[in-house]
Order: structure tokens, then C-alpha cells, then sequence
């Protein structure tokens, strides 16, 4: 970053009464100094637009990750009432089995 805004820099070249190598190397200056001005502007634009498309993707992932969240959660509830199903018919299937070998 300059030391002094372009513009300012711009006018103080153009007071200068000296000699032309001189007013050449300050004028060159000021020009690279207001190209790298551009320049950063332009990097922040990008900086910007791609920081925000980055969010955006992360605000989906978060919502699909959510929603597969819910799923397995709700798959696992359903695995739970499966597995207490069939934990109670083997409970009936071993008690039948049992009163059948006694009355055998």
C-alpha cells in the first residue's frame, strides 16, 4: 500500500518542477502503486464472492448432514422396536419350549 493516496501522489508529481528521469521514476511509481490499488480491490471482490460461495456450500453440507442425521435416527429407533420384537417372540418361543418339556 502507498504511503499517500494516488491522487495526492498524482498532484505532487505534477507540482514537481525537476529533472525528467526523476518526474519518470515518480510517475512510474504512482502508476504501479494504482494498479496494485485496482489490483487489491479485485482480490478482496474475489476473496468476497469466493469466502461466500464457501459458506453456502457449507450451510447445504450442514443441512444434508442434518437430514441424514435424522434419518439414521430414525432408522435406529426402527432397529430398537425390531429388536424388542424379537426379543419378546424369542422370550414366548423358549417359554413355549420349556412347557412343552415339562409336560414331555
Amino acid at each position: 500500500m502507498p504511503l499517500i493516496p494516488h491522487d495526492e501522489a498524482k498532484q505532487l508529481l505534477d507540482a514537481l518542477s525537476g529533472d525528467p528521469e526523476t518526474i519518470a521514476a515518480l510517475s512510474a511509481y504512482i502508476a504501479s502503486q494504482a494498479a496494485l490499488e485496482r489490483w487489491d480491490a479485485a482480490t478482496v471482490g474475489r476473496t468476497a464472492a469466493a469466502a461466500e460461495r464457501r459458506s453456502t456450500e457449507a450451510i447445504h453440507r450442514n443441512a444434508t448432514l442434518a437430514d441424514d442425521l435424522a434419518s439414521a435416527r430414525d432408522r435406529i429407533d426402527e432397529l430398537e422396536a425390531d429388536q424388542r420384537q424379537l426379543t419378546a417372540a424369542f422370550i414366548e418361543l423358549v417359554t413355549e419350549i420349556e412347557a412343552l418339556k415339562r409336560r414331555a
